[in-house]
């Protein structure tokens, strides 16, 4: 990725100790991302601006194709890597503002800022069960993630986030992580001061913080090296910030993922955009997408939400950069959250990208139906053609609300239908059997009209037939959107 802005000093708190943070980071530049191919199913890119991560290439008739090291997976090769340079302002050193008791309301809340009241949640058991997010590196959640990270904050409830890296792109990376306590601390009105210390995640050793005025909001930092989580995600074993000796594999960053899941039972968990349908992203956003989505869909009943970051507004080093969506927050939640960002960033994010993204809020989420008849793009809807295992789920031209044409997408990532049966694969094409729970039978209906699949797949109608086929974006269409033959409404 691209070298970004630099970033002022200041003190974290020791492992173990109580960390009262100083100065805020400036804004880190954002490098490589993934291509979009026009029409169909989507060529991946070769990865973070030379680094050459790989990327997922376009599927082969057999819908197979994977990701491969070189970008080649399939029948299509990746795109050549955009990378370019970050952009961001270079932050100015001083104290962090907005500390105990600043700013007024809370985004998109009922709760106000001051006096460190922090608003309605002031802490104790959470209210609405909580929620964890996990992104790609500090200040995604802020950028991305809000309002919704601001309003479990000031909630109550028990929030917490995973820093898959800490940006080390910018050379001085830790003072992201205190500025990113700061800005937290912010956000619940609370005092700046943290107990960090090393705890044990999945046989990983990993940083956690626990805000001591609200010890229900904790972060985690892996530290994986910035720019190579879609290298790992792609099966390269990757550094970590800080060591010459800590590593990280896929299969690591996973577990870590799936034990914080485990303990923190959310009920909603959050992560990045990785759709495949709004156009060109930062791979390893994308990455931590698909690496959350696998661990989050386990069987258990949540609501998954993919925030939307480049898509939404392309910054200037973005090549082919996507339409724009337009700003959709009000006045006062943009101004809570350029308040937010400016105390992470320690000085003005004005005429930025990052100002431009405090304008908009793009989440995507998971929906629940049924039993009803679940229509497809372009008339038709979905039906099995029996209830014996491995019967053929195809597209019926006329919709009758009878038996086959009855399904149910779950809170816990399946479509059931005719005999209480789960949507399942023979291979790639889709097919009425018996529930296991298997990875085959993960299906999230999300609000964009996907109907997600396992890895980087939605089903996909090609006249009557149905299979699993790589994500993809029209782009056709300004802004782009899925493709027409991967949508689907009950």
């Amino acid at each position: 990725g691209g070298a970004g802005g630099t970033a002022a000093t200041g003190s974290g708190g020791a492992a173990g100790t109580t960390a009262s943070t100083g100065g805020a980071a400036g804004m880190a530049g954002r490098g490589g991302t993934t291509g979009t191919a026009s029409g169909g199913a989507p060529a991946r890119s070769g990865g973070m601006g030379g680094v050459g991560s790989g990327g997922r290439g376009a599927a082969g008739a057999t819908g197979t194709g994977g990701r491969g090291a070189a970008g080649t997976g399939g029948a299509g090769t990746g795109g050549a890597a955009t990378g370019g340079r970050g952009t961001g302002g270079a932050g100015t050193g001083g104290a962090a503002t907005g500390g105990a008791g600043t700013g007024g309301a809370a985004t998109g809340g009922a709760g106000t800022g001051g006096a460190g009241t922090g608003g309605a949640g002031t802490g104790g058991a959470p209210s609405g069960g909580g929620s964890v997010y996990v992104v790609a590196h500090p200040d995604d959640d802020l950028l991305f993630a809000n309002p919704h990270l601001e309003q479990d904050i000031q909630a109550g409830k028990r929030v917490g986030t995973v820093l898959i890296t800490s940006g080390d792109g910018d050379p001085n990376w830790m003072a992201r992580e205190s500025s990113l306590r700061s800005a937290y601390a912010a956000m619940a009105g609370a005092a700046d001061e943290w107990t960090c210390g090393a705890v044990t995640l999945a046989a990983k050793s990993v940083l956690r913080c626990s805000m001591n005025a609200r010890p229900l909001v904790s972060l985690f930092y892996l530290r994986v090296r910035d720019g190579q989580v879609m290298t790992a995600f792609n099966g390269t074993t990757v550094g970590a910030a800080g060591s010459t000796t800590v590593t990280w594999t896929a299969t690591q960053i996973r577990d870590v993922i799936a034990a914080v899941l485990a303990d923190a039972a959310p009920a909603r968990v959050g992560t990045l955009d990785a759709t495949f349908a709004y156009g060109t992203e930062h791979d390893d956003h994308i990455a931590v997408g698909l690496m959350t989505l696998e661990m989050a869909r386990n069987g258990t009943n949540r609501q998954l939400v993919m925030y939307r970051g480049y898509t939404m507004f392309a910054p200037p080093f973005v090549t082919p950069a996507p339409p724009p969506e337009p700003a959709n927050l009000t006045t006062a939640e943009f101004q809570e959250k350029v308040r937010i960002m400016t105390i992470y960033n320690n000085g003005t994010i004005a005429g930025t990208e990052f100002e431009a993204w405090c304008a908009r809020f793009y989440p995507i989420t998971s929906v629940t139906g049924g039993p009803a008849v679940l229509h497809a793009a372009g008339g038709g809807c979905l039906a099995a053609s029996s209830s014996t295992d491995g019967s053929a789920v195809t597209v019926a031209g006329t919709c009758t609300a009878g038996t086959a044409q009855n399904w149910t997408a779950t809170a816990n990532s399946r479509l059931t239908g005719r005999s209480s049966r789960c949507l399942g694969l023979n291979g790639t094409a889709a097919v009425i059997e018996t529930c296991t729970g298997g990875a085959d039978q993960q299906w999230t209906l999300l609000n964009n009209g996907q109907l997600r699949g396992a890895g980087d797949t939605c089903l996909t109608r090609t006249g009557s037939a149905l299979s699993a086929e790589p994500c993809g974006s029209d782009t056709s269409v300004a802004p782009y959107r899925p493709l027409a033959s991967q949508r689907w409404t009950f």
